[in-house]
């Protein structure tokens, strides 16, 4: 039920009148806009105009953990309808009552949204785009990358945290970045994204090109191995797909089989949502229609395609509960043969639909894996080496409150990749020798405002680098020499801080 406004609700009808509805907001100075439409809220799939609580929420964690003023924050939800039929007959439902607009009369209203913003808040007002649908992520990040401050959190936030957890396991692992193979399971938005950031830090760090470092990356999807074979017989195989669509192996149908083909050091699982899961015609015991669960159109890795990659196999406990794990017992100890210490990331959530658990990933490599999960874990003893384990969830807290204060300290006026890599190896510095020794490979949560300050400061020190994007160094764009331990300084005086002066 509605209780209060949260931020700006813009409607498919206001076309030709966002910029007057934007000069409505009362601040002027706004630095950030948290902007949604609501229609890939994550677990829990179309909320149409209740997607605002997503972006408010989002509002917070920049005050709270990146320490921005809440006045110059500004959430808006873009109310574009809703092709969530629960919704459209609820009488209670304050959003508009029609199904989601799309195509031109879509990207109209997001373009005069981008224009209206920039005219209002001035080119360097970062603009982060909030929970939209696979079909428009990635294509709406890419349309506005030369015209404005924009990165989607769900992409690029994601993938700098994932990079983050793999940088700092190199001290465990005794490999570096570029000499692992990596097989990501889930070729979707987030997937892509997440190679795409490995490859381009592949390529830097070994002075590659961005081609050759992503032949490091393979990828599986509904269909099986992503490979060159599937690419040249299926016509309709994802563009974003074909670059890491290789050669040299046979087409391999299940995850297993992937595994044992590609021999991967690094196995990471993305993007399974629970509202991605569909019925089908197929039920488990009872009734428990699980094993029908079908792919999301917009590219997750679910149900029967999940089944077609190889986990409904019979030692599955889930087999008779849900969608089944996707890294099962096999796919793990065949991981423990790759590697001296696989990587094995089940970022997926919530830990219903995780590719698997932690202490199976322990168990299956006798605890030598290096894990990461997109849920909490509760502490556990390894079996093997006796030690207490405490993984920490991956989550993308740790990269965008601090990227968005350091992009606004150097007021810079886009946002590049190499930004996000800077982020990444910020996030990475501050895991101990400690964290790794019980199985983290991000820092403690009780640092993220300490996190949030060096991922700023390793943010601003790449803008002030990049001459085109910086407008703020000292006057001089793109020439400054501030110290790491100057700009992490900066950021620290400048964090909001909830305090009050005392009157008695």
């Amino acid at each position: 039920m509605f209780n209060r406004p949260r931020g700006l609700y813009i409607t498919s009808k206001d076309k030709g009148k966002v910029h007057r509805i934007l000069k409505n907001w009362p601040e002027k100075r706004v630095k950030l806009i948290v902007v949604t439409d609501g229609e890939r809220v994550m677990g829990l799939g179309d909320l149409g105009v209740q997607g605002m609580g997503v972006a408010s929420a989002k509002t917070n964690l920049y005050t709270a953990i990146g320490g921005i003023d809440p006045a110059d924050i500004l959430a808006v939800c873009l109310d574009v309808g809703t092709n969530n039929e629960e919704l459209l007959n609820d009488p209670l439902y304050i959003g508009t009552k029609s199904k989601r607009i799309t195509g031109d009369t879509y990207d109209e209203l997001v373009d005069e949204f981008i224009d209206a913003s920039k005219r209002r808040f001035g080119e360097r007002c970062i603009i982060q785009f909030e929970d939209f649908s696979n079909a428009n992520g990635k294509r709406l990040l890419e349309r506005y990358a030369t015209q404005a401050a924009v990165f989607n959190d769900d992409i690029s936030g994601v993938a700098a945290t994932t990079l983050a957890g793999v940088i700092a396991s190199t001290r465990k692992t005794g490999k570096k970045v570029d000499e692992h193979t990596y097989l990501i399971a889930g070729a979707g938005e987030t997937g892509h994204g997440i190679a795409e950031m490995l490859a381009e830090y592949i390529a830097r760090e070994t002075r590659q090109t961005i081609s050759e470092a992503r032949k490091k990356i393979w990828m599986v999807d509904s269909g099986g191995l992503v490979t060159r074979n599937r690419a040249e017989k299926e016509d309709n195989l994802a563009l974003h797909k074909l670059p890491y669509a290789h050669d040299g192996l046979d087409e391999c149908g299940t995850v297993l089989q992937a595994v044992k083909a590609v021999r991967p050091t690094a196995l990471i699982g993305v993007r399974r949502h629970k509202h991605s899961l569909k019925v089908g015609a197929l039920a488990g015991p009872k009734g428990d229609a699980f094993t029908g669960y079908k792919e999301d159109p917009a590219g997750g890795v679910a149900g029967v395609a999940e089944c077609s990659l190889g986990i409904g196999d019979e030692n599955n406990e889930q087999q008779t509960r849900g969608p089944p794990r996707l890294f099962t017992k096999e796919v793990l100890t065949e991981m423990g043969k790759n590697a001296d210490n696989p990587l094995i990331f089940a970022l997926s959530r919530p830990e219903g639909i995780a590719e698997c658990l932690a202490k199976d990933a322990y168990d299956a490599t006798e605890g030598r894996c290096v894990f990461a999960s997109g849920c909490p874990v509760e502490p556990f003893t390894d079996e093997t080496t006796k030690k207490l384990i405490a993984p920490r969830p991956s989550t993308s807290a740790y990269v965008f409150p601090g990227f968005a204060m350091g992009v606004s300290l150097a007021e810079a006026n886009r946002v590049r990749s190499p930004m996000f890599l800077a982020a990444a190896e910020a996030v990475a510095s501050l895991v101990t020798d400690e964290d790794l020794e019980q199985g983290a490979v991000y820092p403690r949560v009780a640092k993220l405002r300490e996190v949030a300050a060096n991922v700023a400061a390793k943010v601003a020190a790449k803008c002030f680098e990049m001459d085109a994007v910086a407008t703020n160094a000292n006057g001089a764009p793109g020439k400054n020499n501030m110290s790491h331990e100057r700009l992490v300084s900066l950021a620290k005086k400048q964090m909001y801080d909830p305090a009050y002066r005392c009157y008695m």
